[in-house]
């Protein structure tokens, strides 16, 4: 990962952050009893630090940094980091082709158990993609005539992470499928929450990460 110098300023309102000054005072008026002026130092806190991690996430996916890897830093989750701060981010993230493409690490049938132990299942097509971020996408594809891919979303997300831990699994539904997701090649594309919920992918987003999926 390339490491990149700010040479801007903080991104910090009023230097609201810097020293502390904004917290520190809302401290000072919590502790003498002066609630709705310390109310109004913490919005100047908030406010400050919102505006800091924006900037941080967009210096950080300009160093290359994953959604994954920033949504740890974090402490939340890739799609809830993408959701915050993709918008923002949007022209700090690395430039088509300065990535290799994705490797195919795994392209087969998986047998998706009919519960936890079972010998007999269903069968889902799935490929599984290593970026050159780090990250592991498992798109795996509805089977007309199997459960579909909504209603057996925890089955195949276990058996997913069992067979490839820690990937994220992509949902591949038909292209005519009114299922929420995103058009690309050979369907739509929706990420799976694990509970049934699926989340529309960002196909720019994977395919600045070395995954084109898009039509």
């Amino acid at each position: 990962m390339v490491t990149c110098m700010t040479d801007d300023v903080d991104p910090t309102p009023l230097e609201a952050i810097k020293g502390l000054q904004a917290y520190e005072h809302a401290v000072t008026r919590y502790r003498s009893g002066a609630a709705l002026e310390a109310l109004t130092g913490i919005k100047t806190v908030t406010e400050g630090i919102d505006t800091l991690a924006h900037a941080a996430v967009a210096l950080a996916r300009r160093q290359g940094a994953s959604w994954g890897v920033i949504g740890d830093a974090l402490g939340v989750s890739r799609q809830n980091a993408q959701s915050r701060f993709g918008q923002s981010a949007a022209n700090a993230d690395p430039p088509a082709g300065s990535v290799p493409p994705a490797e195919l690490v795994d392209d087969e049938l998986l047998l998706v158990p009919d519960y936890p132990g079972a010998t007999k299942g269903q069968k889902y097509p799935v490929k599984v993609w290593d970026l050159a971020d780090g990250d592991r996408v498992a798109i795996v594809s509805d089977v007309w005539g199997n459960t579909s891919l909504m209603n057996a979303s925890e089955r195949i997300w276990r058996t997913i992470h069992e067979r490839w831990p820690n990937s994220h699994v992509l949902e591949r539904w038909p292209a005519d499928d009114t299922i929420t997701g995103t058009p690309g090649a050979g369907g739509r594309y929706a990420w799976s929450t694990g509970n049934g919920g699926n989340i529309a992918a960002d196909l720019d987003d994977l395919a600045r990460r070395g995954l084109d999926l898009r039509i």
